[in-house]
């Protein structure tokens, strides 16, 4: 691949689109990314106009291009790890990282399963966190949304109020409430 560019990643995305299994990636293949992808920037940098306008446009599809590649060989590599192998075609960082990962998994499952393989079906000790905090308000409030996604307020001072723990702490941390 000495001359390495837009079209080398295009047939690569392809490739792993189309394909079922992981496609066959060179080596070097996100090093050459990167540089082309720095050399994309410089480019961005210097020009102008048109041109311009059509360079961030590559390099914009080169990104996704490569964001979809990684994560379609992610997808199939985890499928074939929860199944108990490792895919055959992985770059050597892709397999020290997928190792660990078949690692982790494999110890997730003989803690979860093996209750119920003994003929124990125990449920696995976890604290039960409360998913609300009851708060004082310390002043106006404008109407937000919570990590809850639900719409919370406007609120006065001195209002007692019930919200997702995560909203809770971050007013808390504010000094906007004090919790009850």
């Amino acid at each position: 691949m000495p001359d390495f560019g837009l079209g080398d990643i295009e047939k690569q995305w392809i490739e792993e689109k189309t394909s079922a299994k992981l496609a066959k990636l060179h080596e070097k293949f996100y090093e050459r990314v990167a540089d082309y992808v720095v050399g994309l920037s410089r480019e961005l940098e210097r020009s102008q106009d048109l041109r311009k306008e059509l360079l961030r446009e590559e390099f914009d599809w080169v990104i996704r291009m490569v964001q979809e590649i990684h994560f379609l060989r992610t997808l199939k590599a985890m499928e074939l790890i929860v199944k108990g192998s490792l895919p055959s075609s992985l770059l050597e960082g892709e397999r020290l990282r997928f190792e660990e990962i078949k690692d982790i998994l494999k110890e997730l499952r003989e803690e979860l399963l093996k209750t119920v393989v003994g003929g124990r079906a125990e449920r696995p000790p976890h604290k039960k966190e409360k998913a609300n905090v009851l708060l004082l308000i310390s002043s106006e409030l404008p109407q937000f949304v919570g990590d809850d996604m639900r719409c919370y307020g406007p609120f006065k001072s001195g209002d007692v109020v019930n919200l997702p723990k995560r909203s809770a702490e971050i007013l808390r941390s504010h000094n906007l409430a004090r919790r009850l």
